[in-house]
């Protein structure tokens, strides 16, 4: 609107509100613009969500893309107070029996005590060094300001040294306390100059210690409580000594929980694209994606791949429906989990086979959803179509704005013509009127 407005003293007219109705109604189509625009601003980020969910999609099909993804692994201890256990996908199916006679350990020493840890513990210039099992020497520097605490604090300021010191208090004296950060007997602490008073009636605290276990009474010994390679695929933690069993089993909770995901993400899509191409008949709103066939167009082949039977399997198992996987009215899918665990425990390489390998279908929605997303694909085409009107709205929008600002303008000047016309008249009536009032001679 302009800054300016025009007076109807003399016509008694309302100008500047006659001008504000009559932009008002020629800016009607730009409000329409700025509609269609609000419209397809909507879809953009309609389809950008749905590039999203796909792109979910295609995680849970890649989890499902290689055989070794069906071939997971649940190994359990029969007493968890002795051993923990995890097992790979690599790992066989098997029953094991572990007795652990001794836990790796680490060596700890304990220096001779002083009064607390502000004690100064060396008389001169010197200095304290050490080294662990077969390792380089590490060495600090002391005098005879050096105190219990600093000299704590000096080795733990060597970085990569293999011990951990600390200032520990027994209730009478401060000692120093050296730890060997790993466990094993080749973590010995052996100290090899000592310019300090301590260390005279000092002790072991923990002796040096490999673990010592067997599994299926074949003894072994390992520097560290974590065991890798004692039975393939499986990892062992020793807590305590004792004895334990271990079961190595198919996991088929987590490969039907993969297969669930897989269907709920599917779910996901299409439940999207159906509530955005719904027409509300109470509300009269409609969809982002309604007239977009894009989005159809999308859950269509999606859905073909799934419907597909997977070409050189048996007939008995070769599609999805076949291991309890229907389709429902909605278009969405159910997975009954009672079939597919039985397919599973009947034969797993058949449900393998289904969603991975060459002509999976697995592999085939990861090819598509690739194909639909990436900067060539149909979402991006579409995405860019609608951007590319969005900009030709603004521009028409910004161009119209200008144009109705100058029509403001001009009717301004207008109607300020017209009362300065009014004026006018109004004046030289006045005269008129005077003059024929005055006598005659």
């Amino acid at each position: 609107m302009a800054t300016f407005s025009v007076g109807g003293i003399m016509s008694g007219i309302d100008y500047d509100t006659m001008i504000q109705q009559i932009i008002k109604l020629e800016h009607r189509p730009l409000d329409l613009k700025a509609d269609r625009q609000k419209v397809f601003q909507t879809k953009i980020s309609s389809y950008g969500e749905l590039s999203s969910l796909l792109g979910k999609f295609k995680s849970a099909a890649d989890g499902l893309k290689t055989g070794t993804d069906f071939y997971a692994r649940k190994a359990e201890a029969g007493n968890k107070d002795v051993i923990n256990v995890s097992a790979s996908p690599s790992a066989a199916e098997g029953n094991y029996s572990v007795v652990v006679n001794k836990l790796a350990q680490a060596h700890r020493i304990a220096s001779s005590g002083v009064a607390d840890g502000n004690t100064v513990i060396a008389s001169g210039a010197g200095s304290f060094a050490f080294k662990v099992g077969g390792g380089e020497e590490v060495s600090v520097d002391v005098n005879e300001t050096t105190t219990l605490n600093d000299l704590a604090a000096a080795i733990n300021s060597k970085t990569g040294s293999g011990v951990e010191a600390s200032v520990i208090n027994d209730g009478t004296n401060s000692r120093l306390v050296l730890k060997s950060a790993s466990t094993g007997s080749t973590s010995e602490i052996t100290i090899t100059e000592n310019g300090t008073n301590l260390f005279s009636g000092g002790q072991t605290l923990q002796e040096a210690q490999d673990a010592e276990f067997s599994i299926d009474g074949l003894s072994m010994t390992r520097s560290s409580n974590n065991i890798e390679g004692a039975i393939s695929g499986v990892s062992i933690t020793l807590k305590n000594v004792g004895s334990s069993t271990i079961s190595v089993t198919n996991d088929s909770e987590a490969i039907q929980k993969k297969i669930q995901s897989f269907v709920d993400a599917y779910n996901d899509v299409v439940k999207f694209v159906s509530k955005n191409v719904s027409y509300d008949s109470k509300t009269g709103v409609s969809g982002a994606f309604t007239g977009e066939s894009t989005a159809r167009d999308v859950v269509n082949k999606l859905r073909g791949i799934l419907g597909t039977q997977v070409g050189g399997l048996s007939e008995s198992l070769s599609s999805l429906s076949q291991i309890g996987v229907s389709t429902q009215r909605d278009g969405t899918l159910k997975l009954d989990t009672t079939v597919l665990a039985g397919k599973i425990a009947s034969d797993i390489d058949g449900v393998s086979k289904i969603f991975s390998g060459e002509n999976g279908i697995a592999g085939a929605v990861g090819k598509y959803v690739d194909e639909a997303t990436n900067s060539s694909g149909v979402l991006s085409f579409r995405t860019k179509s609608l951007q590319s009107i969005v900009t030709r709205l603004s521009d028409e929008i910004e161009r119209g704005e200008a144009n109705l600002k100058k029509r403001e303008e001009n009717l301004i000047l207008q109607f300020a013509k017209l009362e300065g016309m009014m004026t006018q008249y109004s004046s030289l009536g006045s005269s008129l009127a005077s003059m024929l009032a005055m006598p005659t001679s």
